[in-house]
C-alpha cells in the first residue's frame, strides 16, 4: 500500500458573515447562516452616527 503524507483535515469553524445590510434603521444585517442581527459594520456603512444625531435633534425643542 502507498504511504500518504497528507496532514489530517481540520474541521473548518467558519463564523457567519454578513450577506447584506438591511435598509431602514442602520445596523440590522442578514448573515450567511440566515440569522438577522445587529452589525456594527452595517451601522457604520449606513451612516448610523448621523442617524442617531438626527434622532436626538428631532426630539429637541427650542423655546
Amino acid at each position: 500500500m502507498p504511504v500518504t503524507t497528507d496532514a489530517p483535515v481540520e474541521p473548518v469553524n467558519e463564523q457567519p458573515y454578513i450577506v447584506e445590510c438591511l435598509e431602514g434603521t442602520p445596523g440590522p444585517a442578514r448573515f450567511s447562516d440566515g440569522t438577522l442581527a445587529f452589525s456594527q459594520w452595517c451601522f457604520n456603512q449606513l451612516g448610523g452616527d448621523e442617524y442617531l444625531r438626527q434622532e436626538r435633534e428631532a426630539n429637541t425643542f427650542e423655546i
